[in-house]
């Protein structure tokens, strides 16, 4: 058996556990049986709970995700749809966390009018077809999808649920998406699409734009006959000073089956033995082009129809046999290089720069002083690749080396075997070098959600010849391991102990930030408050903005912020703060509006 959520498959044992396939290790699957629940947790805590009910057709579908230990999850409702005797289900709504509801499913979710207080986001599906045609004017619903996407949330004037269709849908009578636009904008702002005759799109033209050209081929000497390749996307271009002349097309060209080989007509000496001799491990197999518009390629297949001269203004994407992106090279030969583990992780990235470097020719300056120049292209390129070091299971990165460098040691280093002490002062060849220890002090008694977390950073220079690092510089964190969140980070814990903390709330939300100059009860700390959907004050008797920041400031104010949204009417009664009150002193403030995007935690 197995159960499958995006990219994440598990396999069921003869135990009744669930294993993660390669790549999936850093999620567990448990079962509750008591709830008939399946749940997905992953090391930062986060969890998304599978369930079956009667009205997802006997089917495992999302109910909630919640951040580690917040107790406040995203919930969702699907409906399950039958025609003929087909059953299937789809998403119906989405209700966002908040505290002024107790029951999402039984207040949000499930009446066809939400209980004041709730954010929901609905949609909504046609149940008639109304499009005739394929041809403008002739679009409209399409029995089965998605028509509109409304968003409920309480006026704050009114104190009611109310509803506004944010985005809408219109489809011609082969069920074809042509039209997307927001019907709170006037006037409407339309995308469309149109599409070839075997259903792919063929123009995407953008609200008061030109449209974008999809073309379609075959290409390529590998025998796939198929027609839906990529050839081109190609846009009119406007007269200089004109909004709306054109004066030709600029066309952006993908070429297929770009030789490994110079041998071969291709651009770069880019195959197996070529890549083996700068110690790259994950060799290409293939390569496509993308051409700018000032270059178009008279084939959209390299092998057999294009020159190693034809290539001068392209980008090439080098593959490995994975599908991974081994290889860049861009316009000049400028070419970089990953390697992946057996994982899929980088590690190992050589950039351009160095990748030529490492090929220069032994009186290179930069070489020589390195200490490179006697060296193979392929020990050069190992010296200055950046190389990640992972533990036994992959997931967590132990180690960082970046490129060999040139530094000046801030502190003196010690005599080391052979190698000579080092002055402070001195200029020598290192790499720098990050290693990193997890989970220390992590609790063991089932209270921590979260794991894999870097408690202890130590960044310093290694050098050839010596055993330890010069100027490492220590960084401390500190958890929440309920919360999964950082709590207090300290900078040269042994000497300089520069410390930042911060507070949560038990919903995983900011409360306070401390300044390392801060005692934690001066200037220095910024507290935030939040709207809360009872009690009294500036903040309370908010259900329709429960748990959105209403106050941030100082703790022992200066002056002070306080997020004010507007009367109702305006677009914020939909939970968008629009204003900021800046207050000196009690007798002195000045509004002006400020959209604050990223206090939407909270909506759906």
């Amino acid at each position: 058996m197995h159960l499958t959520t995006a990219t994440v498959l598990a396999l069921l044992n003869s135990s009744g556990s669930w294993t993660p396939e390669p790549g999936a290790e850093a999620y567990t699957l448990s079962y509750s049986s008591s709830a008939n629940t399946y749940t997905l947790t992953d090391t930062s805590g986060t969890t998304t709970v599978f369930a079956k009910s009667s009205t997802t057709a006997g089917v495992w579908a999302v109910a909630s995700t919640s951040p580690a230990g917040s107790g406040t999850s995203v919930r969702y409702r699907f409906d399950s749809v039958t025609s003929g005797s087909t059953t299937t289900m789809r998403l119906a709504r989405m209700a966002a966390p908040t505290s002024a509801i107790s029951d999402l499913n039984a207040s949000c979710l499930t009446p066809t009018t939400p209980a004041a207080g709730c954010r929901v986001l609905q949609l909504s599906y046609a149940t008639a077809t109304t499009a005739t045609g394929t041809t403008s004017g002739t679009f409209g619903d399409y029995a089965g999808q998605v028509s509109m996407v409304v968003m409920w949330a309480t006026d704050p004037a009114t104190g009611t649920e109310t509803s506004k269709t944010i985005a809408q849908y219109a489809y011609d009578s082969t069920g074809a998406l042509r039209q997307v636009w927001n019907p709170q904008v006037t006037p409407n702002l339309v995308t469309a699409y149109t599409y070839t005759s075997a259903g792919r799109v063929a123009t995407l033209t953008p609200p008061g734009q030109l449209p974008w050209t999809f073309t379609y081929g075959t290409a390529g000497t590998n025998g796939d006959t198929n027609a839906g390749r990529l050839l081109s996307i190609s846009r009119p271009t406007l007269t200089p000073g004109s909004a709306s002349s054109t004066n030709g097309t600029a066309t952006t060209t993908v070429v297929y089956d770009v030789p490994l080989t110079t041998a071969a007509g291709g651009p770069y000496p880019m195959g197996a033995s070529d890549v083996a001799s700068l110690a790259q491990a994950d060799a290409s197999t293939d390569a496509t082009a993308v051409f700018p518009p000032d270059q178009v390629p008279t084939s959209n297949t390299g092998s057999g129809n294009l020159t190693s001269s034809s290539y001068t203004r392209a980008e090439i994407h080098y593959l490995d046999v994975n599908g991974r992106e081994s290889n860049t090279a861009t316009p000049g030969g400028h070419i970089t290089t990953t390697d992946f583990d057996a994982l899929g992780n980088p590690a190992r990235q050589l950039s351009a720069a160095n990748r030529e470097l490492a090929l220069a020719a032994s009186t290179n300056t930069e070489l020589n002083v390195l200490g490179l120049a006697a060296m193979t292209p392929a020990q050069r390129a190992n010296l200055l690749s950046t190389v990640n070091v992972r533990n036994s299971s992959g997931q967590l990165l132990t180690d960082t080396y970046g490129p060999l460098h040139q530094v000046t040691l801030e502190h003196a280093l010690a005599a080391s075997g052979t190698s000579a002490a080092r002055a402070a002062g001195s200029v020598v060849a290192a790499r720098t070098h990050t290693h990193n220890t997890y989970d220390e002090g992590r609790p063991t008694d089932g209270s921590a959600n979260a794991s894999g977390l870097v408690t202890t950073a130590v960044t310093g220079s290694t050098i050839a010849g010596y055993a330890t690092d010069a100027d490492t510089r220590t960084t401390k964190t500190t958890y929440d391991w309920t919360l999964g969140q950082a709590t207090k980070t300290t900078v040269d814990p042994s000497c300089l102990a520069i410390t930042a903390a911060t507070g949560y709330n038990s919903a995983g939300k900011v409360i306070s930030n401390s300044q390392p100059s801060s005692s934690g009860s001066d200037a220095g700390t910024t507290t935030t408050t939040y709207y809360t959907a009872t009690g009294s004050g500036p903040s309370g008797a908010h259900p329709e903005w429960a748990d959105l920041v209403c106050q941030t400031g100082p703790l022992r104010r200066h002056h002070r912020w306080r997020f004010q949204p507007e009367s109702a009417g305006h677009h914020d009664d939909h939970v968008q703060p629009v204003r900021l009150a800046e207050h000196a002193d009690p007798d002195r403030q000045r509004r002006h509006p400020h959209h604050h995007h990223h206090l939407r935690r909270g909506r759906p």
